[in-house]
């Protein structure tokens, strides 16, 4: 017999009220453990959707971010501007820390957290699609070629995957020493680093060994592309210049203090920042010190570079803009938290996360603050702006999407040709 069967059996005017309520009792907590039930069903079988999106649209969508910092020399800019004042499009909760930043493909928003979850978000509308363990842990942004990802993890023992988004499968899983940078991808070749000191090269296909270099401490610098070289840097300061097909050291360059951020390069230098607070500029061609500036604190935050100008946070609440080629300081501002995400660059504007819990939004050329918004918790992750929408990640709380607030009607100055118009029409 069923269990409602069982209960309907039951006649409840043959029993004493104290048994009635007790029946009644027991009908709803079923009634709320079947409803616990299926939430908790439901939340263990949401798994990724399949994406679909056709593989030529992430080729013509120029401000996807596919990759750290948006392309394989790390620059972190866009050319498009969200002018303030910002209005909220929409805010989505995310409970952990995005890593590096956002990735983006067709109308879809990619947060893989701290945690080792890819949590997929509707661009337009903020919507939570999909939840998905995709590893143990991760410290950086994957990198996609649609409709590939490319992860390095961080915890485990099969420490780089291949993921399929159009499918929502595994292509491979290769067993290696725990990732500790973004993998970058170059051709048909991956190239990452590890805690074990090595940097390896791996075909993006198969996940097999291309070649691997030993070097003297663990890497958490993700590699960048450079004038055909690959770019990257170790726990004990040393900066190394790869060749990309054979992993010869073409040169090496030893500086003061640890390299926890990723190099960004032009087509003349290498720039990044060290916890002894000094940020280089390092020439490409034979890994000798173009200029350095001193900056008084730790430097945690990866460099933005844009028309010949370079931006970079510190650990002392500042973020200092160079000229790219002579190293002069062109401007520095100051916030009242430490600055560790890579600052976003605009034609117009510097787009800031800070600790202290706000956005802020700079003049591009002089620095000034020009609007600032409260996100209610630190920012450690990078800004980018996707399809005219500003995303700002605040730890282990929400997901931001601004836009530009359209002016109200009674805020917009006629023209003189609209004005006399309605003169005219008036008569």
């Amino acid at each position: 017999m069923g269990l409602h069967k069982t209960f309907r059996a039951i006649k409840p005017h043959m029993m004493p009220k104290g048994n009635k309520r007790h029946i009644v009792n027991i009908f709803s907590h079923f009634r709320y453990g079947m409803i616990f039930l299926a939430i908790i069903l439901g939340l263990h079988c949401m798994g990724t959707m399949p994406l679909k999106v056709p593989p030529r649209q992430m080729n013509t969508t120029p401000d996807a971010w596919t990759m750290l910092g948006g392309n394989p020399q790390h620059t972190h800019h866009s050319d498009t501007d969200v002018k303030p004042p910002l209005a909220v499009s929409w805010k989505r909760n995310i409970r952990s820390v995005i890593a590096d930043h956002p990735l983006t493909v067709g109308p879809y928003i990619l947060c893989f957290t701290w945690r080792g979850n890819l949590e997929i978000v509707d661009s337009e509308t903020g919507d939570l699609l999909s939840v998905e363990r995709i590893g143990p842990a991760l410290d950086h942004v994957p990198v996609l070629r649609y409709p590939d990802v490319y992860l390095g993890l961080t915890m485990g023992t099969k420490n780089l995957k291949r993921y399929d988004l159009q499918y929502a499968k595994t292509i491979y899983e290769v067993k290696m020493t725990n990732v500790t940078t973004a993998p970058l991808l170059v051709g048909d070749r991956l190239y990452l680093g590890t805690h074990t000191g090595r940097v390896y090269c791996r075909q993006a296909v198969t996940g097999d060994s291309v070649w691997s270099v030993k070097v003297n401490a663990p890497v958490y610098s993700s590699p960048a592309l450079g004038d055909s070289l690959i770019i990257t840097g170790t726990e004990k300061g040393l900066l190394l210049a790869l060749h990309p097909r054979t992993g010869i050291v073409v040169w090496q360059r030893p500086l003061q203090g640890a390299l926890y951020s990723h190099p960004a390069t032009d087509s003349a230098h290498v720039y990044i920042g060290t916890t002894d607070g000094i940020f280089y500029a390092v020439n490409l061609s034979d890994g000798t010190i173009a200029w350095q500036h001193h900056l008084g604190s730790a430097i945690f935050s990866s460099a933005a570079l844009y028309r010949q100008t370079v931006y970079v946070g510190t650990n002392g609440h500042q973020v200092v803009a160079f000229d790219a080629r002579s190293g002069k300081i062109r401007w520095r501002t100051t916030f009242n938290g430490i600055v560790t995400a890579t600052p976003l660059v605009t034609p117009g504007f510097v787009y800031v996360g800070c600790w202290d819990h706000y956005l802020y939004i700079l003049d591009r050329t002089t620095g000034k603050i020009v609007a600032k918004q409260d996100v209610k918790a630190p920012i450690k992750t990078a800004p980018i702006i996707y399809r005219k929408k500003l995303l700002v990640h605040a730890a282990n709380k929400k997901l931001w999407a601004f836009t530009s607030q359209a002016p109200s009607r009674e805020n917009v100055s006629q023209s003189p040709v609209t004005f006399f118009e309605k003169r005219r029409a008036k008569r």
